[in-house]
């Protein structure tokens, strides 16, 4: 496994990127102010991305974390978020994820170190232009999680 900072043509990973945030647009408002990471397997596919911005205060966040379909519940996505934490701890003390009320997806979240902090009410219904739908629910509220950040021995090798 290697993961790569994407410094140029991040639309490329796209269709991974929508997998974690359905509409292009809401995409746009982050990609290029974030920095974006790629993890790819040994046969050079990309498994997995990853967007993270600086929100200021000493705090970023996960704006976007995706895993390709056939790549999921595999630990691909935990080894992500352990190398951003690894990653960004000598620059933040916190990272933070806004994400839908979906138990799969909350629980992953409090499986990687989060902790609830707050909501932001009607999020998805206002924000988007269709209604989000997980584990057969229509998603209103964003749930943001949080998570203290300290330096970890990364076991994954990063390329520039």
């Amino acid at each position: 496994m290697r993961i790569d900072k994407i410094q140029t043509n991040k639309k490329e990973y796209l269709d991974m990127l929508l997998l974690a945030d359905e509409q292009e647009s809401m995409i746009d408002k982050y990609l290029e102010k974030g920095e974006m990471f790629v993890m790819f397997n040994t046969v050079n596919e990309a498994v997995c991305s990853a967007v993270v911005t600086d929100e200021g205060c000493d705090i970023c966040e996960l704006k976007n974390l995706a895993v390709t379909p056939q790549y999921q519940r595999r630990g691909y996505g935990k080894r992500m978020i352990n190398y951003l934490c690894n990653h960004y701890a000598d620059k933040f003390r916190y990272m933070t994820v806004g994400t839908g009320d979906s138990v799969k997806t909350v629980s992953f979240y409090e499986s990687c170190g989060f902790s609830y902090s707050h909501s932001i009410p009607d999020f998805f219904t206002h924000s988007y232009d269709h209604l989000i739908i997980e584990e057969g629910k229509i998603l209103k509220d964003m749930l943001y999680f949080k998570k203290a950040l300290f330096s970890i021995s990364p076991d994954i090798e990063m390329q520039k």
